[in-house]
């Protein structure tokens, strides 16, 4: 009993430290943020704290990792589907169970998260994209600015929504997207 109710404990500690994060990077950039800010914010010990995690940078690696433990099967099972199921269910998360990582991607965000995310995208871009070049047959350094072309243009368009607060809905942006993202990438 004792176990469940630590566990119990230890979740709504972490929910409470999520939280407060969200709330300060609403306010400010997270290069402003301080773990006495978080603290106080979480209304939680320090020593609490950093029972959990070493230091702010810790604090954001454990929870960026777990977001895209949750994100990314989900885009993948998306990516084999058509392009809208992809485009909607990626904005979707960031809507609705992705708000740090949103908050983490805006440009008031993490530099890390932000470069981790544009190489998962790359990833992807080399795995689905190329392929569907058709009769293109480009060099291994083409192909390669290609998918850092595309996979920027993916990002910086997910980080202008962000930064605009989300102001259209998953369903519009999907339609821009669909729109603006070459057919042939998701055949």
């Amino acid at each position: 009993m004792e176990d469940a109710f630590l566990d119990v404990r230890v979740q709504r500690t972490m929910r409470k430290i999520t939280h407060a994060l969200v709330e300060l990077l609403k306010e400010k950039s997270l290069a402003e943020i301080s773990v006495k800010e978080i603290i106080i914010k979480a209304r939680i010990s320090r020593g609490t704290f950093y029972l959990h995690y070493k230091d702010k940078n810790d604090l954001i690696q454990k929870l960026k990792d777990n977001y895209l433990h949750h994100f990314f099967p989900k885009i993948h099972a998306a990516f084999d589907g058509q392009r809208v199921d992809f485009f909607l269910e990626a904005l979707n998360f960031l809507k609705d169970e992705g708000e740090l990582i949103a908050l983490l991607l805006s440009t008031n965000g993490s530099l890390e998260v932000q470069n981790d995310i544009r190489k998962v995208l790359q990833q992807y871009g080399r795995k689905y994209l190329v392929k569907q070049l058709k009769g293109e047959s480009l060099t291994p350094l083409e192909e390669h600015y290609f998918v850092i072309y595309y996979s920027n243009a993916a990002f910086s368009v997910m980080q202008e929504w962000i930064n605009r607060g989300q102001k259209e809905t998953p369903e519009e942006m999907m339609k821009i997207l669909d729109a603006i993202v070459p057919r042939e990438f998701f055949q």
